[in-house]
């Protein structure tokens, strides 16, 4: 967990470098009530990275994101938003398909995860953060 809060890190910090970035907590979220989220965000974000398991909070926060606000994006004929999820968890998460609709890249923990993912599914970007 250590080294993977570190590759965390190290990345935010690169990516700052760039970017304008804001971060969010929502692990105060409880998913099991399937809640309604109500995007008090200006639509303003191009890219949302993520960081915890795929039907996690944050995987939640972000399909609910992408469900609500990219239809009035695409509306208005604005930029959608895109979305990373930095996966954390024991062995390679399988994305399903929903997932594979909303995220434009999986970075996994290890390089067995991102390779067992990547062979099976060669449409989406997956890369690996450690090691």
């Amino acid at each position: 967990e250590a080294r993977w809060d570190g590759a965390l890190r190290a990345a935010l910090r690169l990516l700052r470098r760039h970017f304008h970035m804001t971060l969010m907590n929502v692990h105060h979220l409880r998913i099991e009530d399937g809640p309604d989220i109500d995007f008090q965000i200006k639509p303003t974000f191009h890219f949302f990275l993520g960081w915890g398991p795929l039907f996690g909070k944050v995987d939640y926060f972000l399909r609910q994101y992408s469900e609500k606000e990219n239809p009035k994006r695409k509306e208005k004929g604005q930029q959608l938003a895109r979305f990373g999820l930095f996966l954390r968890g024991g062995g390679p998460q399988r994305p399903d398909g929903d997932a594979r609709d909303v995220y434009q890249l999986f970075v996994y923990p290890t390089a067995w995860d991102a390779e067992q993912v990547a062979e099976e599914y060669p449409d989406i970007n997956v890369h690996h953060a450690i090691g």
